[in-house]
């Protein structure tokens, strides 16, 4: 392909990160080259062509698949009709075709030879679908686009169950207009990222994502951490990630993993591509949490509190009485738990998840009254003594003030709606 190709890298040193040294910028620092406005032709591969209408994709002689293949809608219920067929790229296997529309709104697909289906992997409602690349294996197909005045973004489809990938690092990104543009697999299985510094900005940092194993980490540090673990360490699922918790302008990687005890522990790494520190925070929680079963720290979600990042990490898994805690990095490189003031003191910020013998629990950040904070909403369903019944919410509503977390009763009703829609349940009851 030629107008689907992934942008090449040129490398430059006249662009600074702020705290790092200038052998360190030019070792992170490289230009994205600007579209020349001009839309390439597309090579679509031995005997592939997309019709003179564009309705329809030919291969040779026969129509392989047309627009009638597509589904009304996309993801968000966005429509998809009507459309044209701007680009088709088929994966190295040639069993799959990816493809990019343009009308109604902008969207990325892929249409498998095997089930005869369209399956659409993003929409960019009044925007435009820029690059589509498959990698070496056909597993992966990258995608990028962005909104109208949204930033640029990027997602995967996993081709073996037809689901779209994110990733906490990217959403937390989009979150805060950082442009985040596609660069070229590097085998093996890893899609190169550049993350702009500042938002709408061509430059910035090179990232290696590698969806298999769920690591979205800065790419001098992506080697550099895993070589610091300890003894006996075990990664997990979005183990290793990379975000600027300190607010020094360059980002900080966390390794989560498994110590040699099996409770949850985190590996912070902070510095240069030539000047590392690693600080290790073993376990997370003290004592480990008691209930559930003890594994990997995983990462869920990455969320601005009181103007500073916190993570949102699953302290074991899913099974019944899982937790999750709110952690922010101390200057040390250590991760600490944020604290929770109530009438009875002060407490690490650690709620239930999952399904526990006193009902189901869930946890949501979500900006209830629209002052542009998330508030943390916990909430447990009553069981009345039987767990395949539930007898009403417990809620419990958070807010931030001056680095730590303080009850919101105020708030509980509309937590409550919120849950009522999150959980498709009319009039969410207290127990």
């Amino acid at each position: 392909m030629r107008g689907g190709r992934l942008l090449p890298l040129l490398a430059a040193a006249s662009l600074a990160v702020a705290g790092c040294s200038e052998e360190d910028r030019k070792a992170w620092v490289s230009i994205l080259p600007e579209r020349d406005g001009e839309e390439d032709e597309e090579a679509a591969g031995p005997g592939f062509a997309i019709a003179a209408d564009s309705t329809a994709v030919l291969l040779g002689g026969d129509t392989l698949f047309t627009l009638r293949a597509l589904p009304p809608r996309g993801p968000a219920g966005r429509s998809l009709k009507p459309a044209r067929i701007s680009r088709v790229v088929p994966s190295p296997d040639t069993t799959a075709v990816a493809f990019t529309t343009i009308g109604a709104n902008e969207s990325v697909g892929v249409w498998s030879r095997g089930r005869g289906a369209a399956t659409i992997a993003a929409v960019f409602a009044g925007g435009r679908a820029d690059a589509i690349g498959w990698s070496a294996d056909g597993r992966w197909l990258s995608f990028q686009g962005r909104s109208v005045e949204g930033p640029t973004r990027v997602g995967l489809l996993d081709t073996r169950t037809g689901r779209t990938v994110r990733h906490p690092v990217l959403d937390y990104l989009a979150d805060a207009r950082r442009d985040v543009r596609l660069q070229e697999w590097v085998r093996p299985g890893r899609l190169r990222l550049l993350v702009a510094t500042g938002a709408g900005e061509a430059a910035g940092l090179l990232y290696l994502w590698s969806p298999s194993r769920g690591n979205l980490a800065v790419e001098p540090h992506l080697d550099a951490i895993l070589d610091r673990l300890p003894g006996g360490a075990s990664l997990g699922g979005t183990g290793v990630f990379s975000v600027d918790l300190l607010g020094d302008a360059a980002p900080e990687t966390v390794a989560l993993y498994r110590a040699a005890s099996g409770a949850p522990a985190a590996l912070l790494m902070r510095g240069g591509a030539t000047e590392l520190e690693a600080s290790t925070t073993e376990p997370l929680v003290e004592p480990p949490p008691p209930v559930g079963k003890p594994g990997r720290a995983a990462l869920r979600r990455i969320v601005t509190l009181g103007a500073r990042p916190a993570l949102l990490l699953s302290l074991s898994g899913p099974e019944e009485g899982g937790v999750a805690g709110l952690f922010r990095a101390g200057a040390g490189g250590r991760l600490f738990p944020i604290g929770v003031r109530d009438g009875e003191g002060t407490r690490a910020a650690i709620f239930p998840v999952g399904q526990r013998p006193e009902g189901e629990a869930l946890l949501e950040l979500v900006d209830l009254d629209r002052d542009g904070e998330a508030e943390i909403v916990s909430a447990t369903a009553g069981t009345d003594g039987d767990p395949g019944r539930r007898a009403g919410w417990r809620i419990e509503v958070f807010r931030e003030e001056a680095g730590d977390l303080t009850p919101a009763p105020e708030l509980e009703g509309l937590a409550r709606e919120a849950l009522g829609e999150a959980t498709g349940e009319d009039g969410v009851s207290a127990p």
